[in-house]
């Protein structure tokens, strides 16, 4: 008998494309310009060809990001899933965690940098 994994999400999902700058928080791994295969509310999951990312990276996420725009806004969240996929990408599931007031204020600088090519 094979044992049937429960579904986590806790709002349904949307296939939807949107471009997507994931910048893990530690500094050794380069930030990356994605394509969403479906989004929620509270996250999202997108395929890579960098295979860096694991249960538990923090990253900052800016959605519809697009070069040189200074509309672009990121925020905070944990990648919850990384699927092997049969093409040799990865899938991997991000968690937002929100724009808390702690959170926000100390990775937006980081991620900004990120985001403009300087640092």
């Amino acid at each position: 008998m094979q044992a049937v994994a429960k579904d986590r999400r806790s709002e349904p999902r949307l296939a939807v494309s949107h471009a997507v700058r994931v910048q893990p928080l530690e500094p050794n791994y380069p930030a990356e310009n994605c394509i969403t295969l479906n989004v929620s509310g509270n996250g999202l999951y997108f395929t890579s060809s960098i295979g860096h990312y694991f249960t538990g990276m923090e990253v900052f996420v800016t959605r519809n990001f697009e070069h040189a725009t200074p509309r672009n806004h990121g925020e905070p969240g944990k990648v919850v899933q990384v699927d092997k996929l049969r093409d040799g990408r990865w899938g991997i599931a991000v968690q937002m965690l929100g724009r808390t007031a702690g959170s926000y204020q100390t990775r937006r600088d980081h991620v900004m940098v990120a985001v403009s090519g300087r640092g």
